[in-house]
């Protein structure tokens, strides 16, 4: 009976040792693992000039604030302001009468698409007009009012830079889907009634390196764009109507493909 006690000691002994020798190494790889994601927010914040909020950190937002951060849904538009935009809108059935140049038609379209756009949505803004080419409202949410007043801004007035426009948009969306770690949508919008004045293949060429998807609204001047074949969706439109029900389509929920004209790169 003594013999069994003490062979049963020195076991009961190694046994706990070993447990906790198991319950210490569990808390040492969890710890280790603390330093990588605190090394990912910081990748994923690394950038706050486009206007995001980027000063809280991931481990003190619930689960569900991040969900609904990293899930949100991005319009980046580029607003076409050149000196033909003051030209009145083109004759469709009729006319659209209602306006008297496609610049104030196209801003009517954007404050009424506007109107079914949640709050929340991330809105960016790139416009060329006769104060030149600029970013006037950087990518970011509840920012509608500066949206509609930066758009009621624009003055038509010179050339028609799209590819430093598009280069500059498909930039600031690719930035925002490293913040959103991939998730959410992102759409590259753009409301145009001419041909590029620059090179154009610079803008796509940005868009194409970060996949990030183009749609076009060709305002007045038919299906026969040259961005037309690089844009995932390309709607012309005659009115202020038309230019209203294009943005729809562009920011529903599924992707509209132009399947005989969409081609791959």
């Amino acid at each position: 009976m003594k013999l069994v006690q003490r062979v049963k000691l020195p076991c009961l002994v190694l046994l706990a040792s070993l447990l906790a020798s198991g319950c210490s190494s569990s808390s040492s790889n969890q710890d280790s693992t603390e330093p990588s994601k605190v090394k990912k927010v910081d990748l994923l914040e690394e950038d706050s000039s486009s206007g995001a909020d980027t000063s809280g950190s991931v481990s003190s937002e619930t689960s569900g604030e991040k969900s609904s951060s990293y899930l949100k849904r991005n319009f980046y538009f580029v607003f076409d302001g050149s000196g033909s935009m003051k030209d009145a809108p083109p004759a469709s059935d009729g006319g659209d009468t209602q306006f008297n140049s496609k610049i104030v038609a196209a801003k009517w379209a954007v404050r009424e698409f506007l109107q079914k756009v949640p709050q929340d949505v991330n809105l960016g803004l790139f416009v060329f007009d006769r104060d030149g080419e600029r970013q006037v409202i950087p990518l970011g949410p509840n920012n509608r009012a500066q949206f509609l007043a930066a758009i009621e801004r624009i003055r038509a007035s010179g050339g028609t830079p799209l590819g430093d426009a598009i280069n500059q948009g498909a930039t600031a969306l690719a930035k925002q889907y490293k913040r959103q770690m991939g998730y959410g949508d992102y759409r590259l919008i753009v409301i145009t009634d001419g041909e590029a004045s620059d090179h154009i293949n610079t803008g796509i060429a940005q868009a194409a390196k970060y996949n990030i998807p183009i749609y076009t609204i060709g305002f007045g001047i038919g299906p026969n764009h040259s961005l037309r074949k690089y844009s995932i969706s390309y709607r012309s439109a005659d009115s202020a109507q038309q230019v209203k029900s294009a943005l729809e389509e562009a920011a529903a929920e599924l992707d509209v493909f132009d399947a005989p004209t969409f081609k791959k790169k």
